[in-house]
Protein backbone atom coordinates (compact mmCIF):
# COMPACT_ATOMS: atom_id res chain seq x y z
CA UNK A 1 0.00 0.00 0.00
CA UNK A 2 2.74 2.48 1.10
CA UNK A 3 4.97 1.84 -2.07
CA UNK A 4 1.83 1.91 -4.10
CA UNK A 5 1.02 6.21 -2.59
CA UNK A 6 4.82 6.24 -2.94
CA UNK A 7 5.01 5.52 -6.54
CA UNK A 8 1.88 7.52 -8.16
CA UNK A 9 3.78 10.37 -5.54
CA UNK A 10 6.94 10.39 -7.46
CA UNK A 11 5.06 10.02 -10.92
CA UNK A 12 3.02 12.73 -10.01
CA UNK A 13 6.23 14.93 -8.83
CA UNK A 14 7.71 13.84 -12.24
CA UNK A 15 4.94 15.05 -14.13
CA UNK A 16 4.86 18.23 -12.53
CA UNK A 17 8.73 18.91 -13.01
CA UNK A 18 8.26 18.11 -16.80
CA UNK A 19 5.55 20.93 -17.22
CA UNK A 20 8.08 23.38 -15.07
CA UNK A 21 10.97 22.49 -17.26
CA UNK A 22 9.33 22.06 -20.76
CA UNK A 23 6.93 24.83 -20.37
CA UNK A 24 9.02 27.85 -21.92
CA UNK A 25 10.36 25.61 -24.58
CA UNK A 26 6.52 24.83 -25.59
CA UNK A 27 5.22 27.87 -25.50
CA UNK A 28 8.25 29.38 -27.68
CA UNK A 29 7.49 26.50 -30.10
CA UNK A 30 3.84 27.84 -29.93
CA UNK A 31 4.58 31.28 -30.75
CA UNK A 32 7.32 30.49 -32.94
CA UNK A 33 5.26 28.56 -35.44
CA UNK A 34 2.52 31.46 -35.16
CA UNK A 35 0.08 28.35 -33.57
CA UNK A 36 -2.29 31.54 -32.66
CA UNK A 37 -5.96 31.62 -32.33
CA UNK A 38 -8.46 34.84 -31.56
CA UNK A 39 -10.17 34.63 -28.32
CA UNK A 40 -13.56 35.56 -27.53
CA UNK A 41 -12.16 39.28 -27.17
CA UNK A 42 -10.57 39.94 -30.66
CA UNK A 43 -7.37 39.40 -28.89
CA UNK A 44 -4.74 37.08 -29.91
CA UNK A 45 -3.71 33.85 -27.89
CA UNK A 46 -1.56 31.03 -28.05
CA UNK A 47 -3.14 28.01 -28.99
CA UNK A 48 -1.98 24.37 -28.11
CA UNK A 49 -1.56 25.07 -24.84
CA UNK A 50 -2.47 21.53 -23.65
CA UNK A 51 0.51 20.41 -24.84
CA UNK A 52 1.74 21.12 -21.71
CA UNK A 53 -0.54 18.88 -19.51
CA UNK A 54 0.72 16.61 -22.53
CA UNK A 55 3.85 16.72 -21.62
CA UNK A 56 3.62 16.32 -17.80
CA UNK A 57 0.38 13.81 -18.38
CA UNK A 58 2.76 11.12 -20.64
CA UNK A 59 5.82 11.80 -18.20
CA UNK A 60 3.80 10.64 -14.90
CA UNK A 61 2.49 7.69 -16.61
CA UNK A 62 5.93 6.85 -18.52
CA UNK A 63 7.51 6.43 -14.56
CA UNK A 64 3.99 4.31 -13.53
CA UNK A 65 4.61 1.79 -16.48
CA UNK A 66 8.40 1.05 -15.19
CA UNK A 67 6.79 0.37 -12.32
CA UNK A 68 3.99 -1.70 -12.75
CA UNK A 69 2.41 -3.44 -16.04
CA UNK A 70 -1.32 -2.48 -15.14
CA UNK A 71 -2.71 -2.25 -18.48
CA UNK A 72 -5.01 0.70 -17.61
CA UNK A 73 -1.79 3.02 -17.34
CA UNK A 74 -1.04 1.58 -20.67
CA UNK A 75 -4.27 2.72 -22.43
CA UNK A 76 -4.75 5.57 -20.70
CA UNK A 77 -0.80 6.56 -22.03
CA UNK A 78 -2.36 5.28 -25.63
CA UNK A 79 -4.72 7.17 -25.34
CA UNK A 80 -3.26 10.50 -24.12
CA UNK A 81 -0.74 10.29 -26.81
CA UNK A 82 -2.82 9.78 -29.85
CA UNK A 83 -5.12 11.85 -28.70
CA UNK A 84 -3.19 14.97 -27.84
CA UNK A 85 -1.15 14.19 -31.18
CA UNK A 86 -4.63 14.18 -33.07
CA UNK A 87 -5.92 17.45 -31.59
CA UNK A 88 -2.02 19.55 -32.12
CA UNK A 89 -2.46 18.47 -35.51
CA UNK A 90 -6.20 20.06 -36.20
CA UNK A 91 -4.59 22.80 -33.98
CA UNK A 92 -1.79 23.88 -36.22
CA UNK A 93 -3.08 22.46 -39.64
CA UNK A 94 -6.77 23.01 -39.35
CA UNK A 95 -9.03 24.31 -41.64
CA UNK A 96 -11.40 26.99 -40.07
CA UNK A 97 -13.77 26.58 -42.37
CA UNK A 98 -14.62 22.81 -41.01
CA UNK A 99 -16.05 23.51 -37.96
CA UNK A 100 -18.02 21.04 -36.03
CA UNK A 101 -20.15 17.96 -36.51
CA UNK A 102 -21.70 19.83 -39.67
CA UNK A 103 -18.96 21.17 -40.52
CA UNK A 104 -16.98 17.62 -40.72
CA UNK A 105 -20.11 15.99 -42.43
CA UNK A 106 -19.73 18.59 -45.15
CA UNK A 107 -16.36 18.12 -45.93
CA UNK A 108 -17.00 14.04 -46.26
CA UNK A 109 -20.20 14.87 -48.52
CA UNK A 110 -17.68 17.08 -50.85
CA UNK A 111 -15.19 14.05 -50.82
CA UNK A 112 -12.48 16.28 -48.99
CA UNK A 113 -10.86 15.06 -45.52
CA UNK A 114 -9.89 17.63 -42.76
CA UNK A 115 -7.78 17.23 -39.38
CA UNK A 116 -10.94 17.15 -37.69
CA UNK A 117 -12.21 14.14 -39.70
CA UNK A 118 -8.91 12.34 -38.30
CA UNK A 119 -9.58 13.78 -35.20
CA UNK A 120 -12.67 12.00 -34.66
CA UNK A 121 -11.60 8.93 -36.80
CA UNK A 122 -8.84 8.24 -33.92
CA UNK A 123 -11.04 8.97 -31.34
CA UNK A 124 -13.52 6.55 -32.89
CA UNK A 125 -10.67 3.62 -33.15
CA UNK A 126 -9.65 4.44 -29.32
CA UNK A 127 -12.79 4.02 -28.44
CA UNK A 128 -13.27 0.57 -30.00
CA UNK A 129 -9.87 -0.55 -28.67
CA UNK A 130 -10.80 0.21 -25.55
CA UNK A 131 -14.65 -0.84 -25.59
CA UNK A 132 -13.12 -4.59 -26.74
CA UNK A 133 -10.31 -4.34 -23.78
CA UNK A 134 -13.77 -4.78 -21.47
CA UNK A 135 -16.09 -6.53 -23.72
CA UNK A 136 -19.03 -8.38 -22.74
CA UNK A 137 -21.69 -7.90 -25.19
CA UNK A 138 -22.20 -6.54 -28.57
CA UNK A 139 -24.80 -3.63 -27.13
CA UNK A 140 -22.47 -2.93 -24.04
CA UNK A 141 -19.65 -2.44 -26.53
CA UNK A 142 -21.56 -0.36 -28.64
CA UNK A 143 -22.85 1.99 -25.54
CA UNK A 144 -18.90 2.16 -24.65
CA UNK A 145 -17.64 3.09 -28.18
CA UNK A 146 -20.20 6.14 -28.45
CA UNK A 147 -19.53 6.71 -24.82
CA UNK A 148 -15.91 7.60 -25.10
CA UNK A 149 -15.92 9.40 -28.61
CA UNK A 150 -18.65 11.41 -27.12
CA UNK A 151 -16.47 12.31 -24.32
CA UNK A 152 -13.91 13.20 -26.48
CA UNK A 153 -15.47 15.81 -28.07
CA UNK A 154 -17.54 17.25 -25.03
CA UNK A 155 -14.75 19.11 -24.09
CA UNK A 156 -14.15 20.86 -27.69
CA UNK A 157 -17.47 22.33 -27.13
CA UNK A 158 -16.72 24.19 -24.02
CA UNK A 159 -12.91 25.64 -24.97
CA UNK A 160 -14.93 28.97 -26.03
CA UNK A 161 -14.47 30.92 -22.50
CA UNK A 162 -10.79 30.88 -20.72
CA UNK A 163 -10.95 28.15 -18.12
CA UNK A 164 -14.76 26.68 -19.11
CA UNK A 165 -13.61 23.71 -21.07
CA UNK A 166 -11.42 22.82 -17.83
CA UNK A 167 -14.01 23.44 -15.60
CA UNK A 168 -16.58 21.50 -17.61
CA UNK A 169 -14.04 18.62 -17.22
CA UNK A 170 -13.42 18.71 -13.62
CA UNK A 171 -17.59 18.91 -12.95
CA UNK A 172 -18.87 15.42 -15.20
CA UNK A 173 -15.21 13.89 -13.96
CA UNK A 174 -16.33 14.85 -10.71
CA UNK A 175 -19.89 13.00 -11.41
CA UNK A 176 -18.42 10.05 -13.19
CA UNK A 177 -16.16 9.35 -9.93
CA UNK A 178 -18.84 9.07 -7.68
CA UNK A 179 -21.07 7.36 -9.76
CA UNK A 180 -18.01 5.07 -10.29
CA UNK A 181 -16.66 5.00 -6.53
CA UNK A 182 -13.70 6.43 -7.43
CA UNK A 183 -12.49 3.55 -8.85
CA UNK A 184 -9.48 4.12 -11.06
CA UNK A 185 -9.34 7.71 -9.63
CA UNK A 186 -5.32 7.48 -8.62
CA UNK A 187 -4.90 7.23 -12.50
CA UNK A 188 -6.08 11.00 -13.05
CA UNK A 189 -3.58 12.31 -10.36
CA UNK A 190 -0.84 13.03 -12.74
CA UNK A 191 -3.77 15.23 -14.99
CA UNK A 192 -5.35 17.12 -11.89
CA UNK A 193 -1.84 18.02 -10.51
CA UNK A 194 -0.74 19.68 -13.97
CA UNK A 195 -3.95 21.71 -14.70
CA UNK A 196 -3.13 23.19 -10.88
CA UNK A 197 0.29 24.47 -12.75
CA UNK A 198 -1.73 24.98 -16.01
CA UNK A 199 -5.00 26.99 -14.83
CA UNK A 200 -3.26 30.39 -13.94
CA UNK A 201 -1.85 31.24 -17.81
CA UNK A 202 -5.40 30.23 -19.15
CA UNK A 203 -7.49 32.48 -17.19
CA UNK A 204 -5.09 35.29 -17.71
CA UNK A 205 -5.50 34.27 -21.35
CA UNK A 206 -1.46 34.13 -22.58
CA UNK A 207 -2.90 30.46 -24.13
CA UNK A 208 -5.71 28.15 -24.60
CA UNK A 209 -6.01 24.38 -24.46
CA UNK A 210 -6.86 23.81 -27.86
CA UNK A 211 -7.72 20.53 -29.41
CA UNK A 212 -4.40 19.65 -27.97
CA UNK A 213 -5.47 19.79 -24.10
CA UNK A 214 -9.62 19.47 -25.17
CA UNK A 215 -9.38 16.04 -26.74
CA UNK A 216 -6.79 15.30 -24.08
CA UNK A 217 -9.40 15.74 -21.30
CA UNK A 218 -12.43 14.27 -23.20
CA UNK A 219 -10.22 11.16 -23.32
CA UNK A 220 -9.12 10.77 -20.28
CA UNK A 221 -13.05 11.45 -19.27
CA UNK A 222 -14.10 8.91 -21.92
CA UNK A 223 -11.73 6.43 -20.16
CA UNK A 224 -12.64 7.12 -16.65
CA UNK A 225 -16.51 6.63 -18.09
CA UNK A 226 -16.15 3.78 -19.76
CA UNK A 227 -14.05 1.51 -17.67
CA UNK A 228 -16.05 2.95 -14.06
CA UNK A 229 -19.48 3.43 -15.20
CA UNK A 230 -22.01 1.61 -14.33
CA UNK A 231 -24.30 0.59 -17.18
CA UNK A 232 -27.10 2.57 -16.25
CA UNK A 233 -25.31 5.98 -15.93
CA UNK A 234 -23.52 4.73 -18.81
CA UNK A 235 -26.59 4.98 -21.12
CA UNK A 236 -27.82 8.15 -19.50
CA UNK A 237 -24.36 9.95 -20.68
CA UNK A 238 -24.75 8.98 -24.08
CA UNK A 239 -28.39 10.47 -24.44
CA UNK A 240 -26.83 13.64 -22.52
CA UNK A 241 -23.74 14.14 -24.36
CA UNK A 242 -25.88 13.31 -27.45
CA UNK A 243 -28.18 15.73 -26.88
CA UNK A 244 -25.71 18.49 -26.36
CA UNK A 245 -23.60 17.63 -29.00
CA UNK A 246 -26.73 18.29 -31.27
CA UNK A 247 -28.03 21.66 -29.25
CA UNK A 248 -24.38 23.04 -29.84
CA UNK A 249 -24.66 22.60 -33.23
CA UNK A 250 -28.00 24.55 -33.50
CA UNK A 251 -27.43 27.25 -30.18
CA UNK A 252 -25.12 28.49 -28.81
CA UNK A 253 -23.48 27.31 -25.44
CA UNK A 254 -21.92 30.73 -24.51
CA UNK A 255 -25.49 32.47 -24.96
CA UNK A 256 -27.41 29.67 -22.80
CA UNK A 257 -24.88 29.80 -20.05
CA UNK A 258 -25.05 33.96 -19.85
CA UNK A 259 -28.37 33.00 -19.49
CA UNK A 260 -28.35 30.94 -16.37
CA UNK A 261 -27.02 32.63 -12.96
CA UNK A 262 -25.08 29.67 -11.89
CA UNK A 263 -23.65 28.64 -14.90
CA UNK A 264 -22.65 32.66 -15.54
CA UNK A 265 -21.32 32.76 -12.13
CA UNK A 266 -19.24 29.75 -12.37
CA UNK A 267 -17.75 30.69 -15.85
CA UNK A 268 -16.87 33.38 -14.94
CA UNK A 269 -14.75 32.58 -11.70
CA UNK A 270 -11.24 33.42 -11.95
CA UNK A 271 -11.45 34.84 -15.37
CA UNK A 272 -10.24 38.58 -16.51
CA UNK A 273 -13.27 40.90 -16.90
Amino acid sequence: MHQTIFRHFLATTAGLAAFIASKNRIIGFLKAKKIIAVNYTGKDVINGGGLLLTVSTLASYLLLMLFDDDTAIQMCFLIALALSFAGLLDDTLGDPSAKGLSGHVRCLIKGSFSTGILKAMTGLALGIVLALSIYSNAMIFLIDTVLFALCVNMVNLLDLRPGRAIKGWLLILLLFMILGRFSLAWILFPLFAGICLYMKDEMQEVYMLGDTGSCLLGGTAGFYAVLALPITAKVFFVVLLSVLHVLAEHISLSIYIEKVPMLKKLDRLGRKE
